[in-house]
């Protein structure tokens, strides 16, 4: 028999009704409603509309091979991206854009690498991207609807449904094999449940020859992400310095020059103050204005169609394949950029700022023009032709005259040119 002293007796009473009403919170309404909204199945579309968003298509190159290659990925953090280790293995360079977004941000590098389990979490330059929720009991199974979001080639922004359709067992782990798309260029990009979690990260290469419909498990992923390194231990993508006026093609012909990183002073009779700039990374540059051919191959527009857009009686000043294109808003300007970066080619695309256009067309020179101007540039002196005598003044094929020092043509002259972030000088390309 056991004397309990009334003091005990009124802990134990204390006790028990804590228990109650704990209990009895545990099934009150509020409890059970957050019940539901936990658990609560997503359509494909609510699904899609909440992880978009958070999906990212990365560019990456090997500045000394010259080669570039693009996959997917996801935010887990506002800052830091999922991706495949094959995706960023033996690259030195990248770039991000979000779905929906037209800003492209650096990648400044890797925290977390899981080479064996094909793996990555990249940090990247100024964002806040909006993470996605990754699921934590490991629930998935043979029959679960999945959904796949990612950037396959030519596609951003592609959401796929289907099911798991196995569990493949490889020597380094095992690997849901679902019926979901995953194209060339999925690679990174999140597998969710209907819930909305992440339950895996699609995987566009494995041992096996197998080339299609596979994810990775969110454990592993989940492993990485607690042993990502801080931001002081930054692990860079390696560099290898590209020589200025290295020359590249792009999917549709358009030579892109590399303009190296520097310093210049911006600015001039006409724009003051004169004052340093710096150009803290080196970028690609289209060697000529873009060509009327060019265009048409992008927008699927001639030159007298786009001058009907601006009105029909304006003069011709120039017309063939070789010709620079001209009636071209900077509306119209960004929406073939938009089209071009929908190739998934390799690079992403964008008109070039201010001070890179200015940077690149001195090319390390210090006055108005590069060189003397009837040698680098067709303008109302030296460009009259036969079919515009009236006006003094015509377009030319692009390329004519004297390059600058980075290999640059037609930098001054010819036809007017678009920036980025002023509406004053189309058509020249920066990625």
């Amino acid at each position: 028999m056991k004397i309990v002293s009334m003091r005990n007796k009124k802990s134990l009473q204390t006790t028990l009704i804590l228990n109650l009403i704990f209990f009895v919170s545990c099934f009150s309404p509020t409890y059970i409603s957050a019940q539901k909204a936990a658990n609560k199945k997503l359509t494909p579309r609510e699904t899609a509309e909440q992880t978009l968003p958070s999906t990212v298509l990365l560019v990456m190159r090997n500045s000394n091979t010259e080669e570039a290659k693009s996959g997917s990925g996801f935010f887990i953090a506002e800052d830091v991206v999922v991706t495949n280790f094959h995706v960023i293995k033996e690259t030195t360079e990248g770039d991000a854009k979000v779905y929906g977004q037209e800003k492209i941000y650096e990648v400044l590098g890797v925290v977390g690498i899981d080479e064996k389990n094909d793996l990555a979490l990249l940090k990247i330059k100024g964002i806040k991207g909006k993470a996605l929720k990754l699921n934590t009991d490991d629930s998935i199974a043979i029959g679960d609807e999945v959904f796949a979001v990612g950037n396959p080639k030519g596609l951003e922004g592609t959401f796929s449904q289907g099911i798991v359709s196995s569990i493949r067992k490889t020597e380094k782990s095992n690997l849901m094999q679902i019926t979901a798309s995953i194209s060339a260029g999925s690679s990174g990009g999140a597998i969710l449940n209907n819930k909305g979690e992440v339950v895996g990260v699609a995987v566009g290469a494995i041992e096996s020859g197998q080339s299609l419909n596979f994810a990775i498990p969110v454990s592993l992923l989940r492993q990485l992400a607690l042993n990502q390194k801080p931001l002081n231990a930054l692990k860079s993508l390696s560099t290898q310095n590209i020589v200025a006026g290295t020359v590249k093609k792009n999917s549709i012909g358009i030579e892109l020059v590399y303009i190296p990183a520097g310093e210049f002073m911006m600015g001039g009779e006409d724009e003051k103050p004169v004052h340093k700039v710096t150009i803290k990374k080196g970028f690609w540059m289209g060697k000529y204005e873009i060509t009327q051919e060019q265009w048409k191959k992008v927008i699927g527009t001639t030159l007298r169609q786009q001058r009907e857009k601006v009105g029909s009686h304006l003069p011709i000043f120039g017309e063939g394949l070789n010709y620079p294109m001209y009636f071209v808003n900077w509306e119209d300007a960004k929406n073939f950029i938009e089209q071009l970066n929908a190739r998934n080619d390799g690079f992403i695309y964008n008109l070039p700022s201010e001070a890179q256009w200015e940077y690149a067309a001195r090319a390390g020179t210090k006055g108005d023009y590069y060189g003397n101007l009837d040698d680098i540039a067709w303008y109302s002196n030296n460009s009259e032709t036969t079919t515009n005598l009236n006006s003094g003044r015509g377009m030319h094929p692009v390329g004519q005259k004297q390059a600058n020092l980075f290999g640059l043509y037609d930098m001054s002259g010819n036809v007017s040119e678009w920036c980025e972030d002023v509406i004053q000088k189309l058509k020249r390309l920066v990625c």
